[in-house]
């Protein structure tokens, strides 16, 4: 079975490099472009983490997130979000929706 390539959070939420190949990956950037049944679920998956890990200091993002499960024009504004999060629970958040997607997902 292949392996993903490792990614490191830089400062930013939004901000990924893929240490295998350097290659910058802007948080949810690719995200408008999915099937729409991919992009809702795994917009879903984000805001339950934001749920359990965040949860009630964090209800504007979980709002947010909701939102652009209808409108993919908003996820740049639930990343910038994200991005303001205290850097533990925002860790612990990716961590958790990065459980969740399948090997080698975009």
């Amino acid at each position: 079975m292949a392996q993903a390539p490792a990614i490191w959070i830089t400062p930013t939420a939004h901000q990924w490099r893929n240490s295998g190949t350097g290659e910058d990956m802007t948080f949810l950037a690719g995200w408008p472009d999915l099937p729409d049944a991919e992009r809702i679920a795994r917009t879903r998956c984000l805001r339950l983490a934001v749920r359990l890990i965040a949860a009630g200091s964090a209800h504007q993002l979980e709002d947010m997130l909701a939102r652009a499960e209808a409108e993919p024009g908003l996820l740049p504004v639930a990343a910038a979000m994200l991005d303001e999060l205290p850097t533990i629970p925002m860790r612990r958040i990716l961590a958790l929706f990065a459980a969740t997607l399948p090997t080698g997902a975009p």
